[in-house]
């Protein structure tokens, strides 16, 4: 009988995504395991689905008896400790190998890569992590729903440029109150305002007329998607159209795409698009893009409403 793990993934849509290459680094050391997920949150298991290295996606909320389940089980992997998966891994009856607390001088992916190279092998020898990448894997029906969404907004979309844009991020999409602070201050430091979008829209499309915004967010942030929408006489809405695997699927279609550090620019990394990650006051260090490529690039303010639109622009203009 193969044996069979568990590894217990994040809830946030960020945390999920940089788990994944985790996975590849466990299967390339023992490939004869059948290597099954369990997350903490829908949200947490839709990165993994159609994933070839796994066996089943578990749900935690599906789950009435953790103990009882985990029995068929060896063991259980932990690489993101946080509140919710240590309570689900206490819960378990099998023995758990767990990673560190965080560590803000690594990067997130790169410390649990550490810790699993560490464990499998025991001669300490040096592994290409740079290799490793997140791995996301939208099927045809998800590539073909994005088609479809961006041909009705547009008709022929060979004939435009598209800039993906997610002008949101995890702080907005779970309280409304932040929402009102931002329009009511005008900034705010983790998320690029929205005059600064509608300006970069309006130098853009100076340059070159047939250039499409494309707004992406989850059911959160759809109230601020509006709000822009209200003023752009030409962006297309998919915020809250999309699932995690179509957002992977919608970044084929785009030139370029702009995000704070929130879960869609994890789930950018886990693609080529070239992309333009705003950082205001988190740690770059330990949750900027995954692994650092030419086309993926880091534009820093603290507060982040201090980062120009012409700024971005410069970057955006040699991918259109």
């Amino acid at each position: 009988m193969r044996e069979k793990v568990l590894y217990i993934v994040p809830a946030r849509l960020g945390d999920a995504v940089m788990t994944t290459p985790v996975v590849t680094l466990i299967k390339h050391y023992q490939p004869e395991l059948t290597l099954d997920i369990l997350a903490v949150s829908p949200l947490g298991a839709s990165v993994y689905q159609n994933n070839p290295r796994i066996g089943n996606v578990y749900n935690l909320t599906d789950i009435e008896d953790l103990k009882s389940f985990s029995k068929d089980y060896t063991q259980a992997f932990l690489t993101h400790v946080d509140k919710r998966t240590l309570e689900a891994a206490s819960a378990l009856d099998i023995p758990l190998v767990q990673a560190e607390d965080a560590d803000e001088a690594q990067g997130q992916a790169a410390q649990s890569l550490r810790f699993i190279h560490h464990y499998f092998n025991e001669k300490n020898k040096k592994f290409p992590f740079e290799k490793l990448a997140y791995e996301l894997y939208p099927s045809q029906v998800d590539k073909a729903h994005i088609h479809a969404l961006l041909t009705q907004a547009l008709g022929n979309i060979e004939k435009y440029k598209l800039i993906g844009c997610h002008i949101g991020c995890h702080g907005i999409a779970k309280s409304s109150g932040v929402f009102r602070k931002i329009f009511k201050k005008k900034t705010h430091r983790k998320v690029w305002p929205l005059k600064h979008f509608l300006k970069l829209e309006r130098l853009l499309l100076k340059l070159d007329p047939t250039i499409r915004f494309v707004i992406t967010g989850g059911p959160g942030e759809t109230e601020l998607a509006n709000a822009f929408m209200k003023k752009s006489k030409s962006a297309i809405n998919l915020c809250s159209q999309t699932t995690t695997l179509q957002l992977a699927a919608l970044m084929g279609f785009l030139n370029a795409y702009i995000t704070s550090d929130t879960g869609a620019l994890h789930v950018a990394c886990a693609t080529n698009v070239n992309l333009i990650a705003l950082f205001g006051p988190t740690n770059l260090m330990r949750t900027g893009p995954y692994p650092k490529t030419a086309f993926r690039h880091i534009l820093q303010k603290d507060p982040l409403s201090e980062l120009s639109p012409e700024t971005v622009m410069n970057v955006i203009k040699k991918y259109i």
